[in-house]
């Protein structure tokens, strides 16, 4: 396993050590950071962003997701609760009629104590479904309460 981390986001996490950092076309890294297979999304991936501010709960943000008006997710996601190491999350699964790769989404709300920015609330881990329970295992906030807002 290699291991993962983000001092912006205040996260770190294992994943697969064959998976590679995707840049963008223009020679530059996304702001949205990504990580796959080299032989492709069937074989699986990961990436990671931040949203939403603070008013919403956990449970608001994961519907938000999971009835996106594109249905990335499919028509019919699942949407679990996890208690990880991290803290509370919900884990959006896709039905099994989505076809386009989208994969599994894991929603954590950061601790009051944690500040990453005055809008971001809330950490995603987007992974391929076989491998997203893997990595929330592992995955650890590890932010102060100082940090600067990207």
């Amino acid at each position: 396993m290699a291991h993962y981390t983000n001092e912006v986001f205040q996260v770190e996490f294992d994943y697969p050590d064959t998976w590679v950092r995707h840049r963008d076309p223009g020679g530059g890294v996304s702001p949205v950071e990504d990580y796959s297979d080299p032989r492709g999304t069937e074989f699986g991936f990961f990436n990671v962003n931040v949203c939403c501010g603070g008013q919403g709960t956990l449970d608001d943000v994961a519907k938000l997701d999971a009835e996106h008006k594109f249905k990335p997710f499919g028509e019919e996601p699942r949407i679990l609760s996890l208690t990880l190491p991290a803290g509370e999350a919900r884990l959006i699964l896709p039905d099994e009629r989505a076809t386009d790769n989208y994969g599994a989404e894991l929603i954590i709300r950061y601790p009051p104590s944690f500040s990453i920015s005055d809008f971001y609330a809330f950490f995603l881990l987007r992974a391929h479904e076989d491998y997203i329970q893997k990595i929330a295992s592992t995955l650890r906030l590890t932010g102060t309460s100082t940090t600067p807002t990207p």
